[in-house]
């Protein structure tokens, strides 16, 4: 067994045994016996040690002559990270991957970051057993042959989409990198068209990914008329006022994959869809790695431990997240979503033919650099930062582009007028995907960090306290600011109740004794008044005057209790269920013992109704209120006794 580079051979060989999803995309496996590489994920039986080879990269294996598996498929993995020591491969990367050698050499790819072009050619071989000519034939014929296998995009478009512009040239290169024709390679497979002409492409990641929380957290900040997020899926239009279309992402029920649909569009701009995509949801996050730099700090340790799959949610357009981050300043998360639709409505181009959800564009920066954006409601002042956002980015003077260093992006927004270093920070985060970007001067960080002294940090301390979190910080920012709940108390028929939650929704509701404890709850702000619509509407319930809940809900929990806890809600008013007929509602039958347990962690009982949950013979069973409020929401619902007299 021959392992170049710094790969840790005992540890990719446990890994391919294993077939651990987490190291997929962290190593490949070449195997000489065969002249194929593979993903440590590969179905395929083991090789033996002797023919094995571990690369880094794809193109590491490509360029020393092994062919992609056609088994386990290596374009279906996501890009690894191990770049991110150094950030000059790290920019360079995402420049490649965005398709920055398709027109232009390696010498200005080197001079973009800084280096000279044998500098950028020696790191990249050291990291990444590769030349960055070499990563970019990589990726570019792995995008192609993923079309060709799950797509029935002509040939031609196929090259196109990946790049080449000559399909001589393409079939020449697909020969050499995978042994066979293009045409050869789509005859074994049949791929189903789209009735709409469009394309379903798999996206992979390393598992853990928390998609529900993730869907949570863009639906709150959704743009009207231009993405629809619904419980368990992401929509959104895109393409030009000639030609729109739809993409829509969902998360694969058995694979460590997302399903992207997309409809009708030109393919040259797949590569582009898929890149922000991956981006939005953070596809190629390598989340060992984050959860090791961030775990020694024991209030991160907790967070990673109650939330293993939260990744960092990006934006579809740098510049849509940098108006939005301005249009938050100093407001709630919804009164910004107010302003953006208004903006959007006011200043959007209109996209004829389509649904009304579908219907917009966001404002091009040149269109909003005029507008009289006051008309909408905005303050002069964040008008005028929206204007001059809008200017820079018109002009060029500010780009949302990939390859660009942190601090370079921070110091070019600083300098616009009413952009401070914590918008910078957060555009940097969200709108370009930075993984260290850190908004030192956010007072729920400061205020989580100081909870233990009793007072909140300074940012200069603030700042101090995350060095040793790099260069993760972003994830630490996510994991921090949720456990800032605010959480309010009030008498009831059926004793105090306590609900706590956040600008993301209600995430707990609380009994005087509770079967579980709330984790964290230590570190929750007592903010009477707090949550006044989780409030008011659970009185009503118990007044006899409610029959459902209209709410923002943030519960946290694995896939599959979030699963369980959205199947309660469809439990109707007034009737129960047995854990057989919620587990046949999941179909899954068979998993009553562990619907069960699921639905004794449900953090918010009477909002998802745990309580019309019982035995297969009608008898009460556990529940976390004690079985005497059990009796009395079922006699409630029944009408049978009211609460309130």
């Amino acid at each position: 067994m021959d392992t170049p580079l710094a790969l840790d051979t005992a540890a990719c060989d446990r890994a391919r045994l294993a077939r651990d999803a987490r190291f997929d995309g962290v190593f490949f496996t070449a195997v000489r016996s065969t002249g194929i590489y593979c993903r440590p994920v590969c179905p395929a039986p083991p090789p033996k040690p002797r023919n094995i080879t571990y690369y880094p990269t794809a193109a590491a294996a490509a360029s020393a002559g092994y062919r992609p598996c056609l088994r386990c498929r290596p374009e279906l993995a996501p890009l690894a990270q191990q770049a991110l020591a150094g950030q000059a491969v790290q920019r360079a990367l995402a420049l490649i991957h965005a398709g920055f050698l398709q027109d232009q050499p390696v010498a200005d790819l080197a001079g973009k970051i800084g280096l000279s072009a044998r500098q950028l050619q020696r790191l990249f071989v050291e990291r990444l057993g590769a030349t960055p000519g070499q990563i970019h034939a990589t990726h570019r014929l792995l995008l192609a042959k993923q079309l060709l296998t799950e797509t029935t995009l002509p040939v031609t478009d196929v090259a196109l989409a990946a790049g080449y512009n000559s399909l001589r040239r393409f079939n020449t290169a697909f020969l050499q990198g995978c042994g066979m024709a293009p045409t050869v390679l789509r005859r074994q497979h049949h791929p189903l068209a789209a009735d709409d002409g469009g394309l379903v492409l798999r996206l992979g990641y390393r598992p853990p990914l928390d998609f529900p929380r993730m869907l949570s957290f863009l639906r709150k900040r959704s743009l009207p008329g231009i993405e629809l997020i619904g419980e368990d899926s992401y929509q959104r239009v895109l393409g030009t006022a000639e030609r729109p279309t739809l993409l829509r992402v969902t998360a694969d029920p058995k694979r460590p994959e997302l399903r992207l649909q997309l409809g009708a569009v030109d393919p040259r701009l797949i590569p582009d869809i898929v890149r922000r995509v991956r981006r939005v949801f953070d596809l190629d996050a390598d989340l060992q790695q984050v959860h090791a730099a961030l775990g020694n700090e024991p209030l991160l340790a907790r967070g990673i431990d109650e939330r293993p799959g939260l990744r960092v949610p990006g934006g579809w357009e740098g510049f849509e997240v940098g108006v939005r981050a301005v249009l938050g300043q100093q407001v709630s998360v919804a009164a910004a979503t107010t302003f953006a639709r208004r903006l959007v409505d006011a200043y959007g181009a209109h996209l004829p033919g389509m649904p009304s959800e579908f219907d917009r564009q966001f404002p091009a920066p040149d269109v909003l650099a005029e507008a009289p954006l006051e008309s909408i409601g905005l303050p002069r002042s964040r008008a005028a930062t929206v204007r001059a956002l809008a200017a820079a980015c018109a002009s060029g003077q500010l780009d949302f582009g990939p390859g660009q260093a942190l601090e370079d992006f921070v110091a070019r927004c600083v300098a616009l007028p009413g952009i401070g270093p914590w918008t910078a920070q957060y555009i940097a985060l969200r709108g370009l995907g930075q993984p260290d970007a850190f908004p030192a001067g956010d007072l729920v960080l400061q205020q989580v960090l100081g909870h233990a002294q009793g007072q909140r940090l300074s940012e200069r301390a603030t700042e101090a306290r995350s060095q040793s979190w790099r260069p993760w910080r972003a994830y630490a920012v996510l994991h921090l600011t949720l456990m800032n709940l605010l959480f309010d108390r009030f008498d009831t028929p059926i004793g105090e109740l306590t609900i706590a939650g956040d600008e993301n929704g209600l995430a707990h509701v609380l009994f005087p004794e509770n079967r579980h404890p709330a984790r964290g709850r230590e570190h929750w702000h007592y903010a009477p008044g707090a949550l006044p619509e989780a409030r008011e509407q659970l009185l009503q319930y118990l007044h006899g005057e409610r029959s459902g809940f209209d709410l923002a809900l943030a519960p946290h929990g694995t896939p599959f209790q979030l699963r369980v806890w959205h199947a309660l809600a469809l439990i109707p008013f007034g009737q129960t269920w047995s854990y057989l007929q919620l587990a046949q509602q999941l179909g899954q039958p068979t998993a009553t013992r562990a619907v069960g347990a699921a639905n004794g962690r449900n953090p918010l009982p009477i909002v998802l109704p745990c309580h019309r949950v019982i035995g297969s013979n009608g008898t009460l069973t556990g529940f976390g209120g004690g079985l005497e409020t059990k009796a009395a929401l079922l006699r409630l619902e029944q009408r049978q006794a009211p609460l309130f007299a």
